[in-house]
């Protein structure tokens, strides 16, 4: 615990960010962690999974001549 906070006396002598309460609370009903950039992107990586909020919505359509139906040539694989 020194390694990260090597004055802890001058640490906890700062006055208490007012935000916090707040942030802890958006974060518990979310359900994802509170942390900087960074932490998340380390969580995400350990845990193999998304763990920041998404673009909402249904996903793009795909642009005509961009049809990726893996059945598409099947039958020149016949002949």
């Amino acid at each position: 615990m020194l390694e990260l906070v090597p004055g802890w006396r001058e640490y906890l002598d700062k006055p208490p960010d007012e935000s916090l309460p707040d942030k802890i609370h958006a974060h518990t009903r979310t359900g994802r962690p509170l942390g900087t950039d960074a932490f998340v992107k380390e969580l995400e990586a350990r845990l193999a999974r998304t763990l920041r909020p998404q673009k909402r919505g249904p996903k793009p359509r795909a642009k005509p001549g961009e049809n990726l139906d893996l059945f598409l040539n099947r039958d020149s694989e016949r002949n």
